[in-house]
């Protein structure tokens, strides 16, 4: 069993003389791990989290040419191609995101003297890759099924992604696909290969069931809010308050198996925490997956449908080419998603560790 890390010797100085806690001084603590330790937790972040979305996007790139060149178009092969790069990040990412949290993990809850290299984060994380990965199903499991509750409500309201399926380059087409792609960067992320298969089922849906153009006038849902049943809004409500528990009492739960190096009470340790200081966790944990869906919603959403709308629409024209070339320009947005992706997983999970830390010590 590998010896628990101590958190007192965890925390910076300031933080063991007492005093209030705040979500800045987390936030502070959680950046000062990448100033003191920026190579590791680089190297985390482009192995362990971007390695997957990297390779996915570019074999997704790689076969709508060739299926150009060898067809001379891309429709017939292109459901094909994206299920095929969702199993291949799946297969990837299983295994390395959940050993990536816990090297993350690891290396944020090391003292500020400690030496921390990629090397001993990733032999840390091996010696507790049982934890991490029953940790990664249990957490990927309730996250996808509040995930699917509310893909449903949303679905019926004409707002989810699986109702969508082209962007054109009038305004009004621009600002709906924003508004869609935003609505499903809110919930948690359920992490490979739940995410994954999440995104091929909707994807699967927007393709046979002939997903709508939605136009910005306030009639989003063409049956009215109305039409919706009693039933589904009461599971995407309740698919949301599982959202906000699960991810409030889960969150810290790499930071808790790294700390207890083995111990098999992980799960009772983590839930313990959470609820004694639910209300705080809960505050600090949501109020940086606003922080990051404020950066997603800029980076990720508006900045691709903008370009895809203008400079890929004139490229088009321009060229005189197919609508394949818009594919192609998803898989670039896929590789610099998935490295914009993963430091943001990475800061996320040095945050719910420090938080993990500053509360242990903060107990009596």
């Amino acid at each position: 069993m590998q010896e628990a890390i101590s958190i007192t010797q965890a925390l910076p100085a300031s933080r063991r003389v007492g005093g209030r806690l705040g979500l800045m001084d987390t936030l502070h603590s959680a950046f000062s791990v990448f100033a003191r330790h920026p190579l590791a937790l680089f190297g985390c972040a482009l192995l362990f989290f971007a390695s997957a979305g990297l390779i996915g996007s570019l074999l997704y790139g790689g076969l709508i040419i060739e299926a150009v060149q060898r067809t001379g178009s891309h429709t017939d092969s292109v459901v094909r191609i994206f299920n095929l790069q969702m199993l291949v990040q799946a297969m990837i990412g299983s295994f390395l995101l959940v050993l990536g949290r816990g090297a993350v993990a690891w290396i944020a809850l090391q003292d500020a003297t400690a030496r921390v290299t990629i090397g001993m984060a990733v032999r840390a994380a091996l010696r507790e890759w049982q934890p991490l990965l029953i940790s990664g199903l249990l957490y990927g499991a309730l996250i996808t099924a509040g995930t699917v509750g509310l893909s449903a409500l949303l679905r019926e309201l004409r707002l989810d992604v699986s109702n969508t399926r082209w962007l054109r380059s009038d305004m009004s087409s621009v600002m709906n696909w924003v508004m869609v792609r935003g609505l499903a960067l809110l919930p948690p992320d359920a992490g490979s290969p739940y995410s994954e298969w999440i995104a091929a089922v909707k994807y699967n849906l927007s393709r046979l069931s002939g997903a709508i153009l939605l136009t910005f006038d306030g009639s989003l849902n063409p049956y009215g809010v109305q039409g919706v049943a009693v039933r589904t809004w009461l599971m995407g409500i309740v698919s949301v308050a599982l959202l906000f528990l699960v991810e409030s009492l889960l969150c810290m739960r790499s930071a808790a198996i790294m700390a207890l190096g083995g111990a098999a009470d992980w799960l009772s340790e983590t839930l313990a925490l959470s609820a004694r200081h639910f209300w705080r966790v809960a505050a600090w944990r949501w109020a940086l997956r606003l922080m990051v869906f404020a950066l997603f919603i800029g980076g990720l959403v508006v900045l691709p449908a903008l370009h895809q709308a203008t400079v890929m629409n004139a490229l088009r024209q321009q060229l005189s080419a197919g609508y394949w070339t818009y594919h192609i320009a998803i898989a670039a947005y896929g590789v610099g998603s998935a490295i914009i992706t993963s430091l943001v997983v990475t800061f996320s999970v040095a945050f719910e560790s420090r938080m993990y830390a500053a509360l242990k010590q903060a107990e009596p």
